[in-house]
């Protein structure tokens, strides 16, 4: 019996206020570090990029999973719509992480606010949105109606952006 060959799924994630302007950059740094303790206890690889911006308020990251089975990975000769039900499913994981780093992190009235990313796609997200295969098949019918691509897209083009909400007050423990 043959060995299946394996993968690592590479995605981004992206934390900031969404108000730039009137925000708390301890409350951004607070929610990514919980990220980034929550995904590593979970087992993925997590790195910090610099973007260039000075001010220094948004957080950007690239997770990696652990090494997942080719074995139904998406290719050239997928359905589009079983492609991107398969690269949601996988990602799914991380999109619950970065909630629940926002709730443990935040305090009302703060609140945190996810959208999911993909090339020139930009949709909200609701937890129940990447819950169960129902949600996940939703989810990836809406982009298909949205998605102006040929080919499936990797999962390094998927961009996780989490929106902080009044952070200026939310910030727990304080």
């Amino acid at each position: 019996m043959g060995t299946q060959p394996l993968a690592r799924l590479m995605c981004n994630i992206e934390i900031a206020p969404d108000n730039e302007y009137d925000a708390d950059v301890m409350v951004v740094h607070e929610v990514g570090r919980e990220l980034i303790s929550a995904l590593q206890q979970d087992g993925y690889a997590v790195a910090s990029v610099y973007k260039g911006n000075p001010r220094g308020i948004g957080l950007f990251y690239q997770v990696a999973s652990g090494n997942v089975p080719l074995e139904g990975w998406p290719d050239e000769e997928t359905d589009m719509l079983e492609g991107l039900k398969y690269l949601l499913q996988t990602v799914s994981p991380i999109a619950r992480t970065l909630w629940m780093a926002g709730r443990r992190a935040l305090q009302a009235p703060a609140s945190l606010s996810v959208a999911l990313a993909l090339e020139d796609i930009e949709l909200n997200l609701d937890p129940r949105d990447m819950d169960d295969e129902e949600g996940i098949s939703l989810l990836a019918q809406t982009i298909l109606q949205r998605y102006s691509g040929q080919h499936l897209p990797s999962s390094q083009h998927i961009t996780l952006n989490g929106k902080i909400a009044r952070a200026r007050s939310g910030r727990r423990g304080l």
